[in-house]
């Protein structure tokens, strides 16, 4: 068995460079995309916790959506007295990064869902999550209160 030369050596180093440098080029695309991904979950949280607080407490609930300063923010608003603690327990990570707009329906930001508590009923449609790089994910909502899912 013989050695390897210094140039099979200089060889396998070049094609292991080229490899790890078309790696690095993905990874802006790859940290987006999980970044867009993470604020979509954050927006089902804020439903899922929204519809929670309508079933526990029988009381109508507003999710409100609105941009400022260029930053996507969600806001839970309970018709019903709750103790300070809770209603700072329902508006931790108000500010969804990662999703650069949202409409529900066709409607554009601001805009608000209303879960009605004496009825049990949540809003019913779709809301459209839009981020970087065009992506886009649907959120089917249903009406009445159910696990949501995003396809």
């Amino acid at each position: 068995m013989r050695p390897f030369t210094l140039i099979e050596l200089l060889l396998v180093i070049f094609l292991i460079g080229i490899g790890v440098s078309l790696l690095s080029l993905n990874i802006p695309r790859v940290l987006k995309r999980q970044k867009f991904e993470r604020g979509v979950d954050l927006i089902v949280h804020k439903i899922e916790l929204a519809q929670e607080t309508l079933l526990d407490y029988r009381a109508d609930v507003h999710l409100a959506f609105w941009q400022e300063g260029g930053k996507l923010w969600v806001k839970i608003t309970v018709d019903q007295p709750l103790c300070e603690r809770l209603k700072n327990a329902l508006n931790r990570h108000c500010e969804i990064r990662g999703v650069e707009t949202v409409t529900f329906n066709d409607r554009e930001l601001p805009f608000e869902l209303f879960f009605d508590g004496s009825l049990g009923l949540t809003p019913y449609g779709s809301l459209h999550c839009v981020g970087g790089s065009k992506q886009r994910i649907t959120i089917p909502l249903k009406g009445y209160p159910c696990s949501v899912t995003v396809p």
